[in-house]
């Protein structure tokens, strides 16, 4: 394993379980509080270890090289416009109310992690000519 994707690993890992747990405690701690700054704030929560999730991400990316580089650029392009597409897709079917999904926006940033692990995977394999 690269220096980088150690390091990755070691900034993605804890951020991802601080993640869950802000995640329990926030719904724990809102079915309590009533003050409306306070419920922001508590909501808002799990966003902070995101953050650095997303920038374990970006160093990661800027730690590699040209040829990394351009495999992450394909992966991230294919999983923008796929999920992009999916969520404009999602956004006609719920106004003709043939999609009954509430906080449908909820799921954009979890479905463009999965897109992209599959898309870095779909890259790398085509990239090895398998």
């Amino acid at each position: 394993m690269r220096p980088a994707q150690r390091n990755y690993l070691r900034e993605f890992l804890p951020a991802m379980a601080a993640y869950m747990v802000l995640l329990f405690v926030s719904q724990l701690l809102l079915r309590q509080l009533q003050a409306v700054p306070l419920r922001v704030l508590v909501v808002l929560l799990p966003i902070v270890p995101i953050v650095f999730v997303v920038r374990a991400m970006v160093r990661l990316v800027l730690a590699s090289d040209e040829l990394e580089r351009r495999l992450q650029l394909e992966a991230i392009s294919i999983a923008s416009m796929s999920v992009g597409l999916l969520s404009f897709a999602a956004a006609f079917l719920r106004g003709a109310g043939l999609l009954p999904v509430d906080n449908a926006l909820m799921l954009v940033l979890p479905a463009l992690f999965a897109a992209y692990g599959i898309a870095s995977w779909w890259v790398r394999r085509r990239f090895r000519g398998e």
